[in-house]
């Protein structure tokens, strides 16, 4: 299925023997990518674990993302490294199937159920804050606790401390295993315990599943428990444990990984930490409770979209090409994996001024000259379900932590990102986070 021949009218290299180009690609990804960009263009092959066609540039990423599921699967792409993990999940379903379990599971993320997650997620993120030391020696692992807590809660409405604790270790190894590079199943390592974890998750589900048919609860477990199509048909216990599991890696680990750079990103610059603290001030002695104020009153949702775009949580999209295609001058034939890079896309200077610079105010009054250089959460059929609630959550959070704490770092503008599998800090963050005082909210008045 991945043979080279296929691969051979394209310009680039398949890289050194066996390993390809692997090692630049966990170096840096986005170097990587733009040193090739500059030698062969915006379309080249690449050999990292198999051979692909790498498409860079909005135009790729509407060709790709915005065409039919006739034209390209991204259940057959993601099998590679997610398939058995997350069978079921949505990334790993086209066609008819998808559009199937997308329409059901919609009513799960509108509006008012989005703004009841919001509001169960609230204690926890206060609790969580007010426990925090004040000298941090490395944020992103207590990021990560803590936007699996808010999952906990919001996705299975778990909040009994010994349920959770095992349901927490059972999805860490998932989410472990998901990003292995490894995925031999062998006993004792990443993979083989993430599989085993899945099996027992599972069995501790269905019994869950059944009772949440007869009482409804407001999470998301339930809410699907209960979801309904046009004709009356219900999910099965098993589609809904599958999506259940798939949702929670896509929301747990892109969360904290898009609130580790948020937070690297204005310790790196406390100007703008001050524009958030000041606007949180105000939201919160307006009395608005914060799942009820309007985006464009709230200067955090700006920030985010800048650091997704700079840190985009998922800085690779691969698809498998399905029919025979042609894409500026190139034929594509079936089988061909396919790689969309927003990491590259969205640095690139065709689309964005300054592109490497950390500027909020992008957002503010224009968008990029093309809808398709900005796709941190993808675009088309399979763009994210749960991006509003992603940008909710992560406001939220913010929110509350500019509002009891002042954040600095020994580590502004040094920390490294590893941008895939996912983008996460290289080495230890550390934060000191100061206690605010009543005299901040007077100064930033």
């Amino acid at each position: 299925m991945f043979g080279k021949k296929q691969y051979r009218a394209f310009p680039g290299d398949f890289g050194a023997p066996v390993i390809g180009h692997l090692p630049e690609f966990l170096a840096d990804v986005r170097e990587m990518l733009l040193k090739y960009r500059g030698r062969y263009g915006n379309i080249f092959v690449w050999h990292v674990i198999r051979p692909a066609v790498v498409l860079l540039g909005a135009n790729a990423n509407e060709f790709v993302l915005n065409s039919s599921q006739k034209h390209f699967s991204a259940a057959q792409a993601w099998e590679i490294t997610i398939g058995k993990l997350f069978a079921g999940g949505l990334l790993n379903r086209d066609g008819i199937d998808h559009r199937r379990h997308r329409r059901m599971m919609q009513p799960a993320f509108r509006k008012e159920a989005l703004r009841r997650y919001l509001i169960d997620a609230e204690p926890i993120i206060d609790n969580t804050i007010a426990r925090w030391p004040t000298d941090h020696p490395d944020i992103y692992p207590d990021i990560k606790q803590l936007t699996m807590n808010i999952a906990l809660q919001v996705f299975f409405g778990i909040s009994d401390p010994s349920q959770a604790k095992l349901f927490n270790k059972l999805l860490v190894d998932i989410v472990a295993g998901s990003i292995a590079f490894n995925k031999v199943p062998i006993i004792g390592r990443t993979y083989h315990r993430a599989m085993q974890a899945r099996r027992m998750l599972i069995q501790l589900l269905l019994p869950i599943a059944e009772h949440r048919r007869v009482e409804a609860t407001e999470d998301l477990f339930g809410r699907l428990c209960q979801a309904k199509s046009q004709d009356g048909e219900m999910l099965t216990n098993e589609e809904i444990i599958d999506q259940l599991l798939f949702l929670m890696m896509a929301a747990h680990d892109t969360t904290a990984s898009s609130l580790t750079s948020m937070i690297y990103y204005l310790t790196t610059h406390p100007e703008w930490q001050h524009e958030l603290y000041a606007d949180s001030a105000k939201i919160d002695a307006s009395g608005i409770p914060f799942e009820n104020v309007p985006e464009e009153l709230n200067f955090a949702h700006r920030a985010i979209k800048e650091a997704l775009r700079l840190c985009p949580p998922l800085g690779i999209i691969p698809r498998i090409a399905t029919a025979n295609l042609e894409f500026q001058g190139y034929k594509i034939q079936p089988n061909t994996l396919i790689v969309l890079a927003p990491v590259a896309t969205h640095v690139m200077e065709d689309y964005w001024d300054k592109p490497h610079e950390f500027n909020p105010d992008r957002f503010l009054n224009s968008r990029p000259n093309h809808d398709f250089a900005y796709i941190p959460f993808g675009r088309g059929v399979h763009s994210c379900l749960g991006q509003i609630f992603a940008e909710k959550s992560i406001a939220l959070v913010l929110h509350k932590i500019l509002l009891y704490r002042e954040m600095s770092s020994p580590m502004a503008g040094k920390l490294k990102f590893m941008r895939v599998p996912i983008s996460v800090p290289k080495g230890k963050f550390p934060v000191k986070l100061r206690k605010r005082k009543p005299s901040d909210i007077s100064r930033s008045a």
